[in-house]
Order: C-alpha cells, then structure tokens, then sequence
C-alpha cells in the first residue's frame, strides 16, 4: 500500500526584521508587548507574497530531491493575495517553472493550510495527484494600518511549503475536522476603511479586528477560547487517540494570552509545542507550515510521530489535522 506523506519542507521570511524598538516607536505600549509576548517579526518591503511563496515552494521542492517539472500540483493559500482574481498561485507556478501543474487555491483564512493538506490527501487517494506541492504565505503590508499598533507589533510576513509524495510506509494526513462559526464573519477581515486612529483619512484595504460587531464580544471571545479545544477534542476522538498519541503541536500563532489558553485546554505540555511566534509573528495561513518546517530543521520529528496542526482564522473558521510523520523527509537538507 501506498501513502501521500510530507518528503520535503521548505520556508521563506522577508529581508527586513522589526522588533519591539519598532513597535514601541510605532505606538504600542510596553504592556502590551508585555502581556502579548511580543518578539519579532518580518516585514516585506520589496518582496511580493508570490516572492516568498516560489522561495518556499523551491526550497522543500529542493529538499525532497525533486525538480518543478515533477510537481503535478500546487494548492495554494494566502492572506491578501496580489490580485482579487487571479489567485497568487498561478504566478507561483510560473515562477519556480512548475509548468506542468495544475495550480488551485484554498482559502480558510488564517488556518488554510489544513484544508489544503485535506484537499491534496483527498485527490491523492482519488487517483488523481501523486506529487503535490502545499504553499501559503501572508504579505499583510498591502493592508496595514499605519495608526493601529498592535496590528503592527503582531503581524508578520513569510511563507512555508510542504513538498507531498508517495511514500511505501503509513504516513501523511491521519484525519481532519473542519468547523465555522459565520455568526462570527464581520469581527475579522480586510475592508475598505479608514485608519483606526484617523476615521476620516484615506478609505482602502485594512486588516481588523471589531469583535464589538457582533453584538456580544464576550461570546465571541467565549468562542474565540473554546473552539480549537473543542475541535482538537473532536477530531481526537474520531481517530479514537488520546492526548498521549499526540508526539507534538504545531499550532496557529496567535497572541500568547489566546494561543496558551487552547493549548492549556487542550493539555498540551509546553515541551511538545513547536512554534514561532516569538521570531516570526503571525504569518497568517504560513503559521502551521512554519511551525512544521522549524521541527524538521531542528530534527524534532520522528519517524512515526503524530503531529497536530491546529488553529482558527477569521471567518470564523477553525481547522485541525492529525499528521504522520515520514522518517525519510527532507532527503536534500543540509
């Protein structure tokens, strides 16, 4: 038998890295860096999110020891793509020469990147795709608020990429689970508005977040809490594992207060978590490919381990996934 498992991994961060001097120059408080456990990050100044995108993709392309032409699809996931239509991963296709590809996007938000791994697990056991390329990236310059400075103490730019081959060993995606809340769909996005600070300046593009929109913020934030717990609970139980299956998380980096309190109610031990928030921020539907990418550079994984990618996005969406290690990923890292 034959299964569709990670073989190679790969990452790409803008030049230009900003720290909490920035920030604090930019208008954020002291405690709110504080309280936020706010690091660094990078911002892209010249690079496009197609730039860190191809980067990404050649990288784990590279690494699994293939060439573009062997790529027989790219399913792609951004925030803020370059255009409304078309979708950044045909240009992505064009520019690492995939030119044999089909190219699709996903788009869940913050958390894409699972139901792209769903998607690509799905055409491979329909017969369809053998070598699959998952990208996502965040190139959130386009539509940051200049007077908002918690936007800018948090969000970063960057992209990740799984290469997905056919592997002889169990490995791969071993289930998902997929949950909204549209109650939710006016709290968190990108719109035409002014800026925070100055509510009759320019009107364009800007990220926000308003959980004053929905009419109760504090059931949103009971949601916000609870929903990835509930979901990692969910999808837990429908693999029939428990908590001790799980080797480690790599989940979607939001703020600490957020992030540390699913993975206290999930009862995840920090010493299983692999993240980095610290040194590259939100990154958008990139996190959990981040993450994933930062414990196969540093050999954390094993072969057979299950790791849970995990997150929320706005939407208000929530994914989680369950993956298999493959011990012979990365054949090419050096």
């Amino acid at each position: 038998m034959k299964y569709l498992a990670v073989v190679g991994t790969g990452a790409a961060l803008p030049e230009k890295k900003v720290g909490p001097a920035d920030f604090l120059a930019n208008g954020a408080s002291p405690e709110l860096l504080a309280e936020w456990d706010v690091g660094e990050h990078y911002v892209a100044t010249t690079e496009t999110a197609t730039d860190l995108e191809s980067r990404a993709s050649l990288e784990a392309i590279g690494r699994a020891g293939w060439q573009p032409q062997d790529i027989d699809l790219i399913i792609g996931s951004t925030l803020l793509p370059e255009k409304v239509n078309p979708p950044n991963v045909s240009l992505t296709q064009h520019k690492i020469g995939a030119s044999g590809a089909a190219a699709f996007e996903v788009d869940m938000s913050l958390i894409g990147a699972v139901p792209s791994l769903m998607v690509a697990d799905a055409l491979y056991k329909a017969g369809l795709y053998k070598r699959i390329l998952v990208v996502a990236s965040c190139q959130l310059q386009g539509a940051a608020d200049p007077s908002d400075p918690a936007f800018f103490a948090v969000c970063g730019d960057g992209a990740a990429a799984v290469a997905l081959g056919e592997v002889d060993e169990p490995a791969g995606v071993l289930g998902t689970h997929l949950t909204a809340n549209g109650k939710f769909w006016h709290v968190v996005g990108i719109e035409p508005k002014a800026p925070k600070m100055a509510p009759d300046g320019d009107v364009r593009p800007r990220f926000y977040i308003d959980p004053g929109r929905c009419g109760d913020p504090q059931e949103f934030f009971a949601w916000g809490m609870s929903s990835v717990p509930e979901a990692v609970g969910t999808l837990l139980e429908k693999l029939q594992l428990s908590l001790s299956d799980i080797d480690w998380v790599c989940p979607h980096q939001n703020v600490k207060p957020v992030s540390e309190a699913w993975l206290a109610r999930i009862g995840i031990p920090a010493d299983r978590v692999v993240h980095t928030r610290k040194e590259y921020g939100n990154c958008g539907p990139a996190n959990v490919l981040l993450n994933l990418n930062r414990g196969a550079e540093r050999r954390k994984f094993k072969d057979g381990d299950r790791i849970l990618l995990c997150g929320q996005g706005s939407g208000m969406s929530v994914g989680v996934l369950v993956l298999r290690w493959y011990g012979g990923a990365n054949p090419r890292m050096t």
